[in-house]
């Protein structure tokens, strides 16, 4: 399966998204294994680290449904535009992904029609179920990846320049009490699209 939806019934207006939910290889896939090590594969590069059990917890605190992603980024990731380069990552944070190292077309097909498109059509239709939507997509960060100066927060949050109405109160709430990510202060370059 591509993904998992927890309380797809509940009243709630929100949407809570989770496209890093897991580090699973389906068995179609290099039968199971990308060709890195088990430790690898409990890293950040594989999937973002609880974020899926603080998905299920926001979601049942606001009563709404939640997505989650039922594969590794690192097989196909969900976060990331059909035409991007990253999409399916032959080198993350200095691990060589064996089983994408030479990937064409026709596998990036299969894994786009089987996990990638399947996951963004449940998106787009638990989104579309209720008009005043609110989206709230859960991701972690490692605090540093290999070969870079480790990052000064705790906390990031990411919104659309277009609706502030979340984000800012929420980065006003938590500065106080954690280091958070400075309002306006990309934690990556924004990406082309978003």
């Amino acid at each position: 399966m591509a993904f998992t939806i927890e309380g797809q019934d509940r009243p709630g207006r929100w949407l809570v998204t989770c496209d890093h939910a897991s580090n699973q290889v389906p068995d179609w896939v290099g039968g199971g294994s990308l060709g890195i090590p088990a430790e690898d594969m409990a890293r950040h590069i594989a999937w973002d680290i609880g974020a899926a059990g603080l998905a299920r917890a926001l979601g049942q605190h606001l009563d709404s449904p939640v997505l989650m992603s039922d594969f590794s980024r690192l097989v196909i990731d969900p976060n990331r535009g059909e035409d991007d380069p990253t999409l399916v990552m032959k080198l993350y944070d200095g691990t060589i992904i064996p089983a994408n190292r030479h990937v064409g077309q026709v596998e990036v097909e299969e894994r786009l029609d089987r996990l990638y498109r399947p996951y963004h059509a449940a998106y787009s239709r638990l989104a579309a179920l209720r008009p005043d939507r609110v989206i709230v997509a859960v991701h972690s960060f490692t605090p540093c990846l290999r070969g870079r100066d480790p990052r000064p927060w705790h906390v990031g949050v990411l919104y659309s320049h277009l609706d502030a109405r979340l984000s800012q109160p929420l980065i006003a709430r938590l500065q106080p009490r954690t280091k958070a990510c400075p309002p306006r202060q990309p934690a990556t370059p924004p990406r082309r699209g978003a």
